[in-house]
């Protein structure tokens, strides 16, 4: 399995975000935070089934 480069930027550019945000609030865990953007990265990329350019799709999975 490989992952997709535009998912690894986007990865990197939420890091980022993260970064400047506990920053800012000085406060917070990079930890988990950088942990959920690696597994909603993965449920988007390689285990959920959804369009968006279909948001009515009756199959389509939901993360809730």
């Amino acid at each position: 399995m490989t992952a997709s480069p535009r998912l690894d930027r986007r990865s990197k550019d939420l890091r980022k975000v993260i970064v400047r945000v506990l920053q800012k609030a000085r406060r917070g865990h990079v930890g988990s935070a950088f942990s959920l953007i690696e597994i909603l990265r993965v449920l988007y990329h390689d285990v959920l089934r959804y369009g968006p350019q279909q948001p009515k799709w009756k199959d389509r999975d939901r993360c809730i």
